[in-house]
């Protein structure tokens, strides 16, 4: 599942992202960070595919949440991130 996400990211041109170990516990295992100018992905993996999309500081106004299992939807938001 990461090396689908990152051949993603990839495709896109996007600089490398940041990958670490999930802070988040038994849920997931891994999150994958990439930016676009004001606007950020925060990628999480585990048996399901957790990804908040990021454009300010307020988390009511400017954050948005998206679950998904689909490696192909991480597309979605790539395109997002980089409009």
């Amino acid at each position: 599942m990461q090396n689908e996400i990152l051949k993603h990211i990839h495709d896109y041109n996007l600089p490398s992202p940041l990958i670490n170990s999930c802070p988040y516990g038994d849920e997931y295992d891994t999150l994958i960070e990439v930016w676009k100018d004001d606007r950020k992905l925060s990628i999480f993996l585990g048996d399901d595919i957790l990804v908040l999309r990021i454009w300010g500081i307020n988390i009511f106004d400017e954050m948005s949440e998206h679950t998904f299992t689909n490696t192909e939807d991480i597309k979605g938001h790539l395109d997002w991130l980089c409009k």
